[in-house]
């Protein structure tokens, strides 16, 4: 078979092609369509831990500790850091926030609270 031949088929089942790829570029588009947004958020945090106190000017002990990392990842996902990240960003007067909080929650407790938990 020599390319002149291979393109006479691909003419002759044009039509077949043509309709397949339109079929997938209108399914991709309906899915992206119908479903939800979907954000992923990734991030590094470098922890010196060597470094001197800049207030004391020595290395403190309890960073060497084995728990002590573990300690501040506690920290970092405890409900309050969630709840001040949220007053700092202002989700609480988002309108489209508020009204998926008064949706699930039905408007019981705090919104803020709410929206804290919704990030942990």
């Amino acid at each position: 078979m020599n390319l002149q031949q291979f393109l006479l088929i691909l003419w002759a089942w044009r039509k077949l092609i043509l309709s397949l790829f339109g079929l997938t570029v209108t399914t991709t588009l309906v899915v992206s369509l119908l479903l939800p947004k979907q954000y992923t958020a990734t991030t590094t945090v470098i922890i010196d831990v060597k470094s001197p106190d800049p207030i004391a000017g020595m290395v403190l002990p309890g960073m060497m500790a084995p728990g002590y990392m573990a300690t501040q990842v506690d920290v970092i996902n405890s409900p309050r850091v969630a709840q001040e990240v949220v007053k700092a960003l202002k989700m609480d007067s988002n309108p489209q926030a508020r009204a998926l909080w008064q949706e699930e929650a039905e408007g019981q407790g705090d919104v803020i609270v709410w929206l804290g938990d919704m990030l942990g």
